[in-house]
């Protein structure tokens, strides 16, 4: 929005210092929130197109305290706003702020947004959804580690698979095995949760790979290869809803568990995660507990997240599948089968008491983040796989 004069004007001793702008009072109603918002790309340059100071030459100005005071009531005004917004299918607003937006920067309008960092975006407005993958970057991965006439897997990883540090050494001059674990990793992290205990597995032996382990990466490569046009779908109004989950003593190597978890927003994954356990577990329960511990350091973070984007942040809903660490969970007295566990697991139960989180039992078979903890048979990976929202467009 164009700013109005500064009604003050600059001392004679300094005709050509730039001057503090104060921008005119902002309607204060909160910005109107609908389900669809459009996408547009835009790139800037660094080259301004018009006389506006930088914040190094407004601060060695002699107006400097003017442009302080008007840069602290431009930040409370988008503090009070909640910032502002274009709403969906106003066409005319966004117009608008391209334009504006224009008069400052170099601008090039992309229309609307069909990649950001590498993943695609397919959106499909009738159906109410938009789908996030990286088709893209899985192709380059296939053609760059010579994959391109290997057959397609249907697993990530075989259910009879236990990845170990001893075997016979990996030749990585001539296999890249951190290379092509490095790029898994980011598919993992970014729109492919259901390779992400594979993946997790693989990255525990970069340092010493065998050659079972390169057959292991090739393999996971060859069931994205098969998948590639998959990604997050999003869609439909669900809450915010955790799953979270541990396979006891499943490292061979150091016999440490998995812990797993999963939360969903909207039909699709959100957050995910799946790592060994700092410590060993002496039990199953106790594994569990400290899963349901790591889970909730995460469902807390994303209440807080949400409540900054303004979307409402009830009570966490968490599912876990094994009784005795909901009974820990919901039973402050201290057992001879839990008075070990350190304390910073026990955090969680103070959680639950104050409302911010909920544990409720979830069966073994309807467990979606049994994905994250170990190899499955294909029934049940496909069953992990749909709950975290990975479809074909």
């Amino acid at each position: 929005m164009p700013a109005a004069p500064d009604s003050r004007s600059a001392s004679p001793e300094a005709p050509a210092a730039p001057l503090a702008r104060r921008n005119p009072p902002r309607d204060r109603r909160k910005p109107e929130r609908l389900r669809q918002f459009d996408l547009n790309a835009m790139t800037v340059s660094d080259s301004p197109v018009n006389d506006t100071p930088t914040v190094e030459e407004a601060l060695a100005s002699p107006q400097a305290d003017m442009w302080i005071e008007a840069m602290n009531a431009e930040l409370a005004s988008l503090h009070s706003n909640q910032t502002w917004e274009c709403r969906a299918g106003d066409t005319t607003g966004l117009a608008y702020v391209k334009q504006k937006l224009s008069s400052v920067f170099k601008l090039k309008d992309l229309g609307e947004a069909r990649c950001f960092l590498g993943m695609q975006l397919v959106r499909d407005r009738a159906e109410g959804t938009i789908l996030i993958s990286q088709q893209k970057l899985i192709h380059e991965l296939v053609t760059t580690h010579n994959m391109s006439n290997a057959h397609s897997k249907t697993l990530p990883m075989p259910s009879a698979v236990k990845l170990v540090r001893e075997g016979e050494a990996l030749d990585t001059s001539v296999h890249h095995y951190s290379a092509l674990v490095g790029s898994l990793l980011y598919l993992s992290c970014c729109t492919r949760p259901d390779i992400a205990f594979s993946v997790g597995a693989l990255a525990r032996h970069m340092s010493a790979p065998t050659k079972q382990h390169w057959a292991a990466a090739c393999t996971v490569l060859c069931y994205l290869k098969g998948t590639s046009e998959q990604g997050l779908l999003f869609g439909g109004v669900t809450g915010l809803q955790g799953f979270t989950d541990a396979d006891y003593a499943g490292d061979k190597d150091t016999a440490r568990s998995t812990t797993g978890y999963l939360f969903t927003l909207n039909g699709g994954a959100i957050s995910w995660s799946s790592r060994l356990q700092p410590t060993v577990a002496m039990s199953t329960a106790e594994a569990e507990y400290m899963a349901a511990s790591s889970a909730t350091k995460e469902a807390l973070w994303l209440r807080k997240l949400m409540r900054d984007l303004q979307l409402e942040a009830r009570c966490v809903q968490m599912s876990c599948d094994n009784q005795a660490a909901l009974q820990l969970l919901h039973n402050p007295m201290a057992t001879a089968r839990a008075k070990h566990i350190d304390v910073h697991h026990h955090f969680v139960r103070e959680r639950i008491t104050r409302g911010e989180v909920a544990f409720s039992y979830c069966h073994t078979d309807s467990m979606l983040a049994n994905i994250f903890t170990k190899p499955l048979a294909a029934v049940k990976f496909n069953t992990g796989k749909q709950g975290c929202g990975v479809f074909s467009p």
